[in-house]
């Protein structure tokens, strides 16, 4: 079952259908397969080497949970981030 927060993000982007979204998702279920056969313009991946994604001339925007590493990262890059503090994994910010 879905949050409605996670369901919104969803939508947003399948709102945005001329960009790509590449999201880090480390299950293989029936949720992933649905859903990528759903919104063609999402990438649902494992693992993705982050510095190149960075550093790739495609990428518009970085949205992160902000930890230090993803900070510096796209820091360093200079791409626009995004960074967004999930309770359980940074709970001092």
């Amino acid at each position: 079952l879905l949050l409605s927060s996670q369901i919104s993000k969803f939508q947003t982007v399948k709102a945005l259908p001329k960009l790509t979204f590449i999201w880090k998702y480390e299950e293989d279920d029936d949720f992933s397969k649905k859903t990528i056969s759903e919104i063609p313009n999402l990438v649902l991946t494992k693992w993705m080497p982050q510095v190149d994604l960075l550093a790739h001339p495609n990428t518009s925007a970085f949205i992160t949970h902000r930890g230090m590493g993803s900070t510096q990262e796209t820091a360093r890059s200079g791409v626009p981030g995004i960074f967004i503090s999930i309770f359980g994994d940074q709970p001092r910010n």
